[in-house]
């Protein structure tokens, strides 16, 4: 690890302030100093090496598909719960209270938060 932190002088600084201000959308350095974007990143190579090291460790199957299935489904869908924050006060105005409280009812359903719409 430090050999990589070494090669890429304050990538990974430059990457989290990145993902912090672009979510999804933003695009860092990867290995061998390849840009790219993050979702393409995550649904590409992350979760297929997560997969793969969590079946290695032993992890049953349906629960390493249902998790990375989460993170997948975001990734794909574009939306986390900041997105959907984001686009709620877009559609219904700047009442953080209601938006609080519709956040609080889906987190109820135990539907993931890719799958919520909005009212």
């Amino acid at each position: 690890m430090k050999q990589c932190l070494t090669a890429l002088p304050l990538t990974p600084q430059k990457n989290f302030y990145e993902c912090a201000r672009c979510g999804l959308n933003a695009s860092v350095i990867w290995t061998e100093r390849r840009k790219l974007n993050v979702r393409d990143l995550i649904i590409e190579e992350l979760i297929p090496l997560a997969t793969e090291g969590l079946a290695d460790l032993g992890i049953n199957d349906s629960n390493i598909k249902h998790w990375l299935g989460i993170i997948q489904g975001r990734a794909e869908s574009r939306q986390n719960g900041a997105t959907w924050q984001r686009a709620w006060v877009a559609k219904h105005g700047h009442d953080m209270q209601a938006m609080v409280n519709r956040y609080y009812e889906l987190q109820q359903t135990e539907q993931p938060v890719h799958e919520w719409t909005l009212l």
